[in-house]
């Protein structure tokens, strides 16, 4: 591998090399590798986003993983509870007769169905709002209503046949993963005026 190859500072026991690779797949599948770089961070609708990571050690060299699809799809999902709407293709309206549980406003997720919804003259009324994804997954497994959820997020459960997901005759759009800079060590100028930019750009989105 080549972490192996990589020569390491006899003094300072640290490695001449650092690298990132990043792979992406016919299908759309991604996989980053890094070691000894800061860590990455993701936009995703001109927004910086968290996206989980598995560390492991090569080599007594520590690698970080990140595994994450470019586009990502937002679905709702339940619990067999409401299985009679396996079969189904309902109407995003007619989500409207069950509970449903949505995250907090401003969130990323949220903003961006709130935002998909409003230019579709369509509404959704929430009978909860959660703080974290791990939240509204947890409620829909225990039977409380409906989950708004990043499809990637929640493949473990519709694996497992512990949730489903609900079909909706209104196909929500996909959304874009970008990668860009490091979390802690201080970006070159273009990078702060690239990050100002996409601030600017969502701000004015915001108020329009």
């Amino acid at each position: 591998t080549i972490a192996r190859t990589l020569p390491i500072c006899q003094v300072r026991q640290v490695a001449y090399a650092t690298f990132s690779i990043l792979q992406i797949f016919h299908d759309g599948n991604a996989y980053l590798v890094e070691f000894d770089n800061p860590s990455c961070v993701f936009v995703r609708d001109k927004t910086i986003v968290d996206y989980p990571y598995e560390e492991r050690f090569i080599e007594d060299k520590k690698i970080r993983e990140y595994r994450f699809h470019v586009k990502i799809n937002d679905c709702f999902v339940a619990s067999n509870k409401y299985a009679s709407l396996k079969e189904k293709e309902i109407s995003l309206a007619e989500l409207n007769n069950y509970p449903i549980i949505l995250q907090r406003k401003n969130s990323n997720t949220r903003t961006f169905l709130d935002d998909y919804l409003e230019k579709n003259h369509l509404t959704i009324t929430p009978s909860m709002e959660v703080a974290t994804i791990s939240m509204a997954i947890a409620l829909a497994k225990a039977d409380f209503g409906i989950a708004y959820i990043t499809k990637e997020y929640v493949k473990k459960e519709l694996h497992n046949q512990e949730l489903f997901e609900i079909h909706t005759k209104e196909k929500i759009p996909s959304r874009w993963i970008g990668i860009a800079i490091s979390k802690t060590h201080h970006p070159s100028f273009s990078t702060k005026q690239l990050i100002i930019e996409m601030k600017e750009g969502k701000e004015h989105d915001q108020r329009r």
